[in-house]
């Protein structure tokens, strides 16, 4: 896949059910993030970062019924790869999505370890299987992924690729309905933050869980 701006999200739709959105990346190079607007509507292709493009697929998932800016790294610490400054993004990540919240009258999320590890491989996984999904190449949804690391409630993912610092890539989620409405739904209560560097990257998945 060809670098760029790109984001994808997973939707929550009804209280038994939940509706994946993905919006598929341009093949031309910018970066990329992947967030899930509403069925209907496929999100506006900006100039930079691109957006997703127009292509969609949807399906059916059971789902369980149920404040100050942070400093964010530089690209070259996070194209460093280290395990500090990736810890440091990830939860600039959070911190900014807690920020946005707040504002909006929701609660603020607590850092899940269980959500963490499984945003964490997830990104890994798309860098080096050169993939850009909520899917993984052996079938795998962020649900199993979530369920997998111990957590039993999960409730929605965000992707996004090609943003060098954690401000920008929260940016991009918020200029896409889809994905700030998972990241203002005020009925979640968990995160877990995970970034993949590397060339063609970073990769960035944010988890979201029920409790």
């Amino acid at each position: 896949m060809s670098a760029g701006f790109a984001v994808d999200r997973m939707l929550l739709a009804e209280p038994d059910t939940q509706l994946v959105f993905e919006e598929h990346p341009p093949a031309s190079p910018a970066p990329q993030s992947i967030g899930a607007p509403e069925p209907s509507q496929a999100a506006a292709a900006p100039t930079a970062p691109v957006s997703a493009g127009p292509g969609s697929s949807h399906k059916r998932i059971h789902r369980p019924a149920t404040s100050a800016r942070p400093s964010t790294p530089s690209p070259a610490r996070l194209q460093s790869g280290s395990s500090s400054a990736r810890t440091t993004a990830e939860d600039a990540v959070a911190r900014l999505t807690n920020s946005r919240r707040v504002k909006a009258g929701c609660r603020p999320l607590r850092i899940d370890g269980r959500l963490r590890s499984a945003a964490r491989l997830h990104s890994a996984d798309m860098a080096a299987h050169d993939y850009f999904g909520h899917i993984a190449p052996g079938g795998g949804t962020f649900v199993d992924r979530l369920k997998g690391a111990g957590y039993l409630l999960p409730g929605a993912e965000n992707i996004a690729k090609g943003y060098q610092t954690s401000t920008q890539v929260m940016d991009g989620w918020m200029k896409s309905p889809g994905h700030r409405s998972n990241i203002l739904n005020c009925n979640l209560r968990a995160i877990g933050v995970g970034v993949q560097f590397g060339s063609g990257g970073p990769w960035w998945t944010q988890d979201f869980g029920w409790q």
